[in-house]
């Protein structure tokens, strides 16, 4: 995974900067949910839980196609907000009929979708989740999450 630095994120002024979850936190969110958070992304969270990257696009599909999602809103995880929005518990607790088991929404696109890490598969991949059954909802955006950051750009480049 690239050095996240790079990536620029940036928390909300009211916010501040959160500290990184414990290890009682991450083990209470697998417990609830009955999957385990792949190294790489937890390692993202203990880096930055959450914010708004400068690098936001990812693109996807050919490389002359414009087509990608934005990761405009990285998810945090913490006990002492955990019915706020842009909590990976709250999250998860409010969209759990959408995802079903072993999805995890880890940002959203900014347009309402949702992207989210397959923990059903091993390594668990980095999706979107579109609301949308002609597309059966679920199209691969990353192999990984870490992918997923070596993936992120400046939108328009």
């Amino acid at each position: 995974m690239r050095n996240l630095d790079e990536i620029g994120i940036r928390q909300r002024p009211s916010v501040g900067s959160r500290a990184a979850p414990t290890d009682l936190e991450i083990a209470d969110f697998e417990r609830a949910f009955s999957l385990l958070l792949p190294a790489d992304y937890v390692s993202f969270l203990l880096y930055c839980n959450g914010g708004h990257p400068r690098l936001e696009f990812c693109p996807s599909g050919a490389s002359d196609s414009n087509w990608g999602v934005c990761a405009g809103t990285l998810y945090f995880l913490n006990s002492s907000e955990k019915d706020q929005t842009e909590n990976l518990r709250y999250e998860s607790e409010l969209h759990k009929a959408l995802l079903g088991d072993g999805l995890v929404p880890i940002p959203d696109d900014g347009c309402g979708n949702l992207i989210v890490l397959d923990c059903g598969e091993s390594p668990p991949s980095v999706k979107t989740l579109i609301d949308d059954t002609a597309s059966n909802g679920l199209t691969q955006v990353a192999p990984t999450s870490a992918d997923l950051v070596d993936m992120l750009t400046e939108p328009g480049l």
